[in-house]
């Protein structure tokens, strides 16, 4: 038996219970998101693919400063294949391929996907590498 009753939203009241340890049974409001069945949160990453994708015929070899200051590397995946090629991210905030290597693609096979989740201090840098002409390797870069 309860001796502590408690008033829900529709005016009906209820016994507060009490489990076997004699912990108080705590019932909270359902969050936006709640997951109930796994006891968590839903999360959603949303990453930001840019205005365009790297484009291996635009940028040969030259490296590409995809982003200035922290972040991110995400999601990477190649839409147009290129044998040969690799695709190498740079943490560095001069447009230079030096720093930490974040990350290297292959570009051999279209539909390749890799998932990073790696973060960079100082800017994201992308260094396209190998091939022959003509270079045809599109890859699409998602940083958040």
């Amino acid at each position: 038996m309860s001796l502590i009753y408690g008033e829900k939203q529709d005016g009906v009241s209820q016994a507060v219970r009490i489990d076997d340890a004699g912990r108080l049974e705590v019932a909270l409001g359902k969050l936006a998101g709640e997951m109930p069945n796994f006891n968590r949160i839903f999360t959603a990453e949303v990453w930001d693919y840019g205005s365009g994708n790297l484009d291996y015929n635009a940028v040969s070899t030259t490296p590409q400063q995809l982003r200035t200051g922290p972040g991110v590397l995400g999601q990477v995946q190649v839409l147009t294949a290129d044998t040969g090629v690799t695709l190498t991210f740079y943490d560095n905030a001069s447009g230079q391929a030096s720093g930490t290597v974040l990350g290297i693609v292959d570009c051999a096979t279209a539909g390749t996907s890799v998932r990073f989740g790696r973060p960079f201090s100082n800017g994201l840098v992308a260094v396209f590498s190998g091939g022959t002409d003509p270079k045809t390797a599109v890859v699409a870069v998602g940083r958040l």
